[in-house]
């Protein structure tokens, strides 16, 4: 993964060391209490998870379980975040981030679009398509091909967009 490495020593010899985390992350502020129970319908009902903001406003997702490691490692890495980069709030409404749609944290219960072959490699090249018959009318479903999430489709009355990150399009001629 992109030249990321970390090694563990642990020292055999006399006590061990003990480190105590930080109480918080140097960049990481709990999400308000507020928003937190919006976001309880795009997650599994069974993850226990711990919810964060960055400073520009992106919803992280943590494991509970993991925090005091996070925080440690927070304390003497240089790091972009931790967890699950879920989405952001626009005003009231959250916009969800393509990481959450291809983790296995998404919520079982989520509206989802399932396509084609042809379907799902136009939703990949960014091209559009007519939804399959029987796909929701209104507002956000996952995309996806043989039960693998492929991203976020924003159905609206009268057409959908693609929240397919344009890095990620196909770019090669699909036949």
């Amino acid at each position: 993964g992109e030249g990321f490495f970390i090694a563990l020593f642990r020292k055999n010899e006399g006590p061990a060391p003990k480190h105590q985390p930080p109480s918080g992350f140097r960049s990481l502020q709990p999400l308000p209490k507020k928003l937190t129970p919006q976001l309880a319908p795009w997650f599994h009902p069974d993850a226990d998870l711990l919810f964060f903001q960055t400073p520009g406003g992106d919803v992280l997702a943590l494991a509970a379980a993991y925090e005091p490691s996070y925080r440690l490692l927070d304390k003497v890495l240089k790091n972009k975040w931790f967890g699950i980069h879920a989405g952001a709030f626009k005003g009231q409404d959250f916009i969800p981030n393509h990481a959450l749609a291809l983790s296995t944290l998404c919520s079982p219960t989520l509206p989802t679009v399932d396509l084609s072959r042809e379907q799902a490699q136009h939703f990949l090249k960014k091209v559009v398509f007519d939804l399959p018959a029987g796909a929701p009318t209104k507002g956000w479903a996952l995309a996806s091909y043989q039960g693998l999430h492929l991203g976020w489709l924003k159905i609206l009355p009268n057409r959908w967009n693609n929240y397919l990150p344009n890095e990620r399009r196909i770019r090669m001629e699909i036949s």
